[in-house]
């Protein structure tokens, strides 16, 4: 289960995951060279960052709504 998960409830996780959004937008189409996120400050190279707490509040948006993903395995059969 995602750290957000158990802390937040799925508005304040909506909320949140708006947050990191709006801060991807700005710093991705050169709006702004700095957003501020509570005490953490981003630039434009920390995109790669932004848009993993993205996929992480989606994913415990997801697990509080019961949406759960296929897991897929891959498997490759040697002849030893």
């Amino acid at each position: 289960m995602s750290h957000f998960a158990d802390a937040f409830s799925v508005s304040e996780l909506q909320d949140l995951l708006q947050a990191w959004k709006d801060c991807y937008l700005a710093l991705a189409t050169g709006q702004a060279k700095y957003y501020r996120i509570g005490t953490r400050e981003f630039q434009a190279i920390d995109l790669e960052e932004i848009k993993d707490e993205i996929k992480a509040l989606q994913d415990a948006i997801d697990e509080k709504n019961g949406n759960k993903k296929a897991r897929v395995r891959r498997v490759v059969f040697r002849d030893l």
